[in-house]
């Protein structure tokens, strides 16, 4: 069977499962769409979400490319490889916490963003590697774990299940984390 932790842990989610009732949004939901990707719903006049939200459902397209993300992997890039040879520095937190010194530094932020802007254009190769670079500018918790859930994320995403596991494996409850 499974250790005790991952057992209890397993209970209290099904649990969870069970016992959760979803409350209807009272609001509208815009859902998006990408050219030539009908929602696998597109059947159903409320795409599925009749019973999630009260108010009206729009559908929007989505376009998959635009300029914006692909001028911010190109400028991220340069700034990545502008880390190599500049020295890092502590940046101020977009969200500070009161008594916490920021976690986040010029190269985190670079690698991270980077990741995400290849993340956003569908380059899951180029995002898994921006963020192992990113991975390596870690010197806390906080950015530990924020940069391990998009790498978790995108070996996920590439089924590299093992890969995503082995990258998740070092997080544990008693890391400081605040968000």
């Amino acid at each position: 069977g499974l250790p005790e932790e991952q057992r209890a842990l397993y209970e209290a989610h099904l649990h969870a499962l069970i016992q959760y009732r979803c409350q209807p949004y009272g609001g509208s939901v815009t859902l998006f769409r990408t050219r030539g990707h009908p929602l696998v719903s597109s059947f159903d006049a409320q795409y599925g979400w009749g019973e999630f939200v009260r108010g009206p459902i729009n559908l929007r397209l989505a376009r998959t490319d635009p300029p914006e993300r692909t001028a911010a992997v190109r400028d991220l890039s340069r700034a990545a490889e502008r880390c190599r040879t500049e020295p890092d520095t502590v940046e101020p937190d977009g969200n500070p916490t009161a008594g916490r010194l920021p976690h986040s530094t010029l190269h985190f932020n670079v690698h991270y963003h980077l990741g995400l802007a290849h993340w956003l254009v569908g380059d899951f190769a180029a995002a898994e590697r921006a963020w192992l670079d990113c991975l390596a500018t870690v010197r806390n918790d906080e950015a530990r774990v924020a940069v391990t859930h998009w790498l978790w994320c995108v070996r996920m995403r590439r089924g590299d299940v093992a890969g995503a596991a082995a990258v998740a494996a070092p997080i544990h409850a008693a890391m400081d984390v605040v968000e």
